[in-house]
């Protein structure tokens, strides 16, 4: 006679605090995948209780669910990766420095970037010294895909113009008009 039973794993020494809701996760196997943890471990071991986000930091739609595929990610277990939370493990992974996770969920973006252009234009327009010119490009030329993304209305007021710009440019001569919402 047998009996499938499984143990309680490590226990949980840390947690992640966002939207005053604990993420809990075990120090010791958050160093073998963080470069950031493993560097400042020292400062960390002495505070329980992280906040994921620094101070006036903000990422717009970030959910629990995509914390928690990051921290399970980073706690060995198996995750999905899916256009509902790609962007944010994206984000994440760079923050603490986890670069397999980092590299997977970059690749996963790429190879499905229709649903991600938005959100990199977003992302790029927080980073200094970058031209969206590219991005934006993509976004005029597919914008009846995107004219129904909320996110859309989320870019700044000069980006908009010049994706709609650029999009009735191209579609001059086919007597374009911008598409009804």
């Amino acid at each position: 006679m047998e009996e499938e039973i499984q143990g309680t794993g490590l226990p949980m020494t840390h947690s992640f605090i966002y939207n005053g809701k604990r993420f809990p996760f075990n120090m010791n196997i958050f160093e073998c995948f963080s470069q950031y943890f493993l560097i400042n471990k020292n400062k960390i071991k002495a505070n329980n209780e992280i906040d994921l986000l620094d101070e006036g930091e903000y990422i717009n739609g970030l959910s629990e669910t995509s914390v928690n595929d990051f921290v399970k990610y980073c706690q060995q277990q198996v995750i999905r990766l899916n256009k509902e939370n790609a962007f944010f493990l994206c984000r994440l992974s760079k923050k603490y420095e986890v670069e397999l996770l980092l590299k997977a969920s970059d690749k996963f973006m790429k190879a499905n970037h229709q649903y991600f252009v938005i959100q990199f234009l977003s992302l790029k327009q927080e980073q200094n010294n970058f031209e969206s010119e590219e991005i934006e490009e993509l976004i005029s030329s597919n914008l009846m895909n995107y004219i129904e993304d909320d996110q859309l209305f989320n870019l700044p007021i000069h980006v908009l113009y010049r994706i709609v710009s650029k999009y009735l440019e191209k579609n001059e001569n086919k007597n374009a008009e911008l598409p009804k919402m």
